[in-house]
């Protein structure tokens, strides 16, 4: 993880305390992000287990939460229950949680955005591939970029 690419820790801490407060907040989060938006690899694994109990209609609240990630052996890399503790802490409601969102989203596609380009430019760089293949693995490697952002600009039927 470089320390230097697009982040937001505090809307990360903000957006996991909030799924805690809310079940708004659980819902929205849940259907709008995966694990991989999450700059810090301790984020993404408390939200992998929120998103399992959440996908299995099991409650969601600490205690679920560290069954889990005691059950799956990852409860030190997160942090354990005092780290949940600190995040349900840090935010008085879940009703921001559409600003979190927003905001760790944003963060993903700009680091995204970052890979994507990094590699064209290597790949750039490459004599002996044909610049027509280079090209084409630029559109697609944006295009998935371009897919990932328009994902999240969908809107529901009743918001319509």
């Amino acid at each position: 993880m470089n320390p230097g690419l697009p982040n937001n820790i505090e809307a990360e801490k903000s957006l996991l305390g909030s799924i805690f407060w809310s079940s708004y907040a659980l819902q929205r989060a849940c259907e709008e992000l995966s694990s991989e938006v999450f700059f810090l690899d301790s984020h993404a694994k408390i939200f992998e287990c929120i998103s399992e109990l959440y996908n299995k209609h099991q409650p969601v609240d600490i205690s679920t939460v560290v069954s889990l990630m005691v059950e799956k052996n990852i409860v030190n890399l997160t942090g354990g229950v005092e780290y949940l503790n600190e995040l349900v802490d840090s935010v008085a409601t879940g009703a921001n949680i559409d600003y979190y969102i927003d905001i760790v989203r944003e963060k993903a596609l700009r680091r995204k955005l970052i890979e994507v380009s990094t590699s064209i430019t290597t790949s750039a760089f490459d004599e002996e591939t044909e610049t027509n293949d280079i090209i084409d693995n630029a559109e697609k490697k944006i295009f998935t970029v371009t897919k990932a952002r328009k994902a999240g600009e969908f809107k529901n039927i009743i918001d319509v």
